[in-house]
């Protein structure tokens, strides 16, 4: 998993933290044409971000990067289409408080 080889084999997060996720979900055909923006745009379609949420918390938890996933008291998540220029991706970030 990238998120565990990322961690760099230290020892799991132990205090509460903040999740930001952004999910940049693939740009469908139809919005590929010259007058649709070329910028990431937010996308309104499934899948819901709260299931996002929850699959990356899980993640963080399997990879060993948090103790347990209730540890994280905040969540932040933005939904958007790719840019004209780029592929799918998740963007994590973990800060403690």
């Amino acid at each position: 998993m990238l998120g565990r080889h990322a961690w760099d084999g230290s020892a799991p997060f132990d205090g509460m933290c903040r999740l930001e996720v952004v999910a940049v979900m693939p740009r469908p055909k139809r919005l590929l044409r010259k007058k649709d923006p070329q910028e990431r745009f937010f996308c309104g379609s499934k899948p819901d971000a709260d299931n996002i949420l929850k699959i990356v918390a899980d993640s963080l938890q399997l990879a060993g990067i948090v103790r347990r996933d209730e540890t994280i008291v905040q969540m932040y998540i933005e939904k958007l289409y790719a840019s004209k220029n780029e592929g799918p991706c998740v963007e994590v970030t973990l800060s403690s408080l």
